[in-house]
Parts: structure tokens; C-alpha cells; sequence
């Protein structure tokens, strides 16, 4: 199930992807991005339904940054604060309201997540496939059931942008996170590097350390 907590945490989380169904127009602006984005910042609104489309959570927003492969940080700023880091190797999530920080295994978590289609590597492909909507929208889907998805629509405006990602969970639950201000530049890699706040509890794959 979606929630502020768990909807982009594992699954926050793109090299070069071959959308293998995808139809030639929107495989070519997902490239394109995909190229042209190696690293980059911006700022998101996130808004979460219910099967019947009522309301399921508070919406909320925030900012981001990556460096692809594997390097991102993913903030919630409202309506509260959250942060999700990764160096490429270790995932990092930082609750400021319980001071508490879980640390998993990038490796582990990312591949079968919607995340990758911004932050992973050529992996994302083994687990996904596409197929054109519109010369616009490509949909994405599991190729086994795991990570908790049933779809994934990523939305490429005329200039190529992405613009927008629905995901919908295996509950029936719709994410939709618009994306805005993306700025292309060079981010050095060690901002990524999340130093753990003192007297944070630490709970390493779900169990204390």
C-alpha cells in the first residue's frame, strides 16, 4: 500500500533503457531524456487516490536531485519532512519526526521499482516492459510480481521532458508525481553521501543496528 512513508522509499529510486514495445516517437523522446539527464534537480508535487479515487493521502511535495546511476536525493518538505538518499551502493531513509534512519542495500531494492526509470542502470529493462500509449505516454509493467506495482505511466511532454509518473500499487492505489523545475547540471557525488544524525534510532533492512 502507498503511503508518505514507503510510496517512493524502496521504490525511489535511469541508464540506458530499451523500451522494447514502446512506439518509435515516445522511445525516442525516453531516450533522449534519459541521455540528456545524467544529473539533475527539480522539485515534485505528489497527490495519492484510492481505488474508487477518493483521496488517500495528504498531498505532498518536495525537491530532488540525482546523479544516475544510483546517486539521488529524494526530499518530502509537506506536508511533512522525509528524506531519501542514496551514494549508489546504500539507500538511506530519514524520518526527522521519529528520528529514525532505515538503511538497505541499494542493489537489493532498486531494480524492480519504479524508481530505476529516473535513478537506476540497464537492469531496469530485465524487469520491466513498455508499450506506447501515445506518442506522448508510455506504460510500464512488471514482468514478475514483485515490488509492490502493477503499472507505471511516465508522461514525455513536446520537448521531451518528463513531466510526470502514475504509478498504480497492487492495492489498487494511485500515485501521480508531476514533475517541475528540472535543471540539468553537474552534481558532485559526494553530496550523496548521508551522514546518519546523532542519536537517530538505526534500523538496517527493518531491524535495529
Amino acid at each position: 500500500m502507498i503511503s508518505r512513508r514507503n510510496l517512493l522509499g524502496v521504490a525511489i529510486v535511469a541508464g540506458t533503457v530499451t523500451p522494447v514495445m514502446a512506439d518509435p516517437l515516445a522511445r525516442k523522446k525516453f531516450q533522449n531524456f534519459l541521455k540528456s539527464a545524467v544529473s539533475a534537480r527539480g522539485r515534485f508535487t505528489q497527490t495519492v487516490t484510492d481505488r474508487t479515487g477518493h483521496q488517500a493521502a495528504l498531498p505532498s511535495s518536495g525537491k530532488f536531485r540525482f546523479l544516475r546511476p544510483g546517486c539521488f536525493e529524494w526530499v518530502y518538505e509537506k506536508p511533512y519532512e522525509q528524506k531519501i538518499v542514496s551514494d549508489g551502493q546504500t539507500l538511506w531513509l530519514y524520518d526527522p519526526d521519529l528520528m529514525q534512519v532505515t538503511v538497505k542495500s541499494l542493489d537489493a531494492n532498486l531494480p524492480a521499482t519504479p524508481a530505476a526509470i529516473l535513478f537506476g542502470n540497464d537492469s531496469f529493462a530485465e524487469h520491466w516492459t513498455f508499450k506506447n500509449v501515445s506518442d506522448t505516454v508510455i506504460e510500464l509493467a512488471p514482468k514478475v510480481a514483485e515490488g509492490g506495482f502493477e503499472k507505471v505511466t511516465m508522461e514525455i511532454d513536446a520537448e521531451g521532458e518528463l513531466t510526470a509518473l502514475t504509478l498504480v500499487d497492487n492495492f489498487g492505489q494511485t500515485a501521480r508525481l508531476e514533475f517541475s523545475e528540472l535543471v540539468r547540471e553537474p552534481i558532485d557525488r559526494k553530496v550523496f553521501d548521508f551522514k546518519i544524525p546523532e542519536g537517530a534510532d538505526v534500523l538496517r533492512d527493518g531491524m535495529p543496528g
